[in-house]
């Protein structure tokens, strides 16, 4: 098996044939912006690649649809912020907390009670982000030490 990479390439036009023909041989997955031209580059590969695209680019769509569909946007994307809030709130990696929840929720799953963060981040401790302790930590310290300052009247 081989190691995952991340390569970017970069042509001056917009056209289909600059990234067709860097990536002539290539299979697996390919995470790409929603530029159309790469559907075509996907179906022409006979499955050997599969288009994925980020939460970024799948919330950017769903917010440029507000106007076609009002009530459905407001829903998703309000669903977008809730999924995210409650990942910094518990100090998860956002990307993969938001990544499972979509995924088990795409592939059918009704464990809602499993998908709440305080509960998915005792199955997943090594998507605890520990350094966010150490921030908070620091930022009272900082906060107690100006409050002692003004206390005592030096700045």
């Amino acid at each position: 098996m081989t190691e995952p990479i991340n390569v970017f390439d970069f042509t001056v036009s917009r056209h289909r044939d600059g990234p067709e023909i860097f990536l002539s041989g290539f299979e697996g997955v390919l995470l790409a912006d929603c530029y159309a031209g790469y559907e075509a580059i996907e179906l022409g590969s006979a499955g050997k690649i599969r288009r994925a695209a980020c939460v970024a680019h799948a919330r950017r769509k769903v917010f440029e649809a507000r106007s076609n569909h009002p009530a459905h946007a407001a829903m998703l994307l309000g669903l977008f912020q809730r999924l995210y809030d409650s990942a910094v709130r518990n100090d998860l990696d956002v990307f993969v907390y938001v990544k499972d929840v979509l995924d088990r929720l795409l592939a059918g799953s009704h464990d809602y009670a499993g998908l709440r963060p305080d509960v998915w981040k005792l199955a997943h401790p090594e998507a605890v982000r520990v350094y966010r302790e150490d921030e908070r930590r620091h930022r009272a310290e900082v906060k107690s030490a100006k409050r002692a300052r003004r206390c005592t009247g030096r700045r």
